[in-house]
């Protein structure tokens, strides 16, 4: 069901969803670093505004690597963590091999 019995009895995804979820997050980061960067996608967007006529402009690609940077980020950068996030750029960011991480 993907779900499992938290805390108080109260119902949170399981390990295998958040991982597949992790996954599927570091499959779209991947591929957005792996695009040619010498010509950068912008996209024309309509945004919100009482007439519709609104444009901007905006780099999808470049915007979800840096959103996926800052939420591991600050997600691994708490208190009493040690250095979860360290390991995390070291491997998932930076593509270092899992022995260079074990000696952090």
């Amino acid at each position: 069901m993907g779900t499992a019995q938290g805390r108080n009895g109260e119902e949170t995804p399981c390990n295998c969803v958040l991982r597949g979820i992790f996954h599927a997050c570091y499959t779209r980061f991947r591929e957005c670093l792996e695009k040619d960067k010498h010509i950068p996608q912008a996209n024309l967007e309509r945004g919100p505004g009482a007439s519709g006529r609104r444009y901007f402009w905006s780099w999808k690609e470049e915007e979800y690597v840096a959103d996926f940077h800052l939420v591991s980020k600050r997600a691994l950068t708490v208190a009493g963590s040690g250095n979860d996030y360290e390991i995390f750029r070291f491997h998932y960011l930076l593509g270092a091999d899992w022995r260079m991480c074990c000696a952090v």
